[in-house]
């Protein structure tokens, strides 16, 4: 965990940051296809303020690769 979450995340969510958002585990997450919605308290003008970090992953269409179309063309 970087020092910079240790002076912006409130105290009693920095081991959100510790377990929850590490790499691996993302890593990990979106292998298996879950989906994520973390809530943590940045501190914000001396006041913590909610987020919401959701981690979503989607399969892409292998056909758009295979007919390496633009994405002008998809949309």
């Amino acid at each position: 965990m970087s020092r910079d979450a240790e002076q912006v995340v409130y105290e009693e969510d920095l081991h959100i940051f510790k377990e929850d958002i590490q790499k691996e585990k993302l890593l990990k997450d979106m292998k298996d296809g879950t989906m994520q919605s973390i809530v943590y308290r940045l501190m914000i003008d001396g006041k913590p303020v909610y987020h919401t970090l959701r981690l979503i992953f989607e399969k892409a269409d292998s056909m758009m690769y295979e007919d390496k179309k633009s994405l002008k063309e998809l949309l």
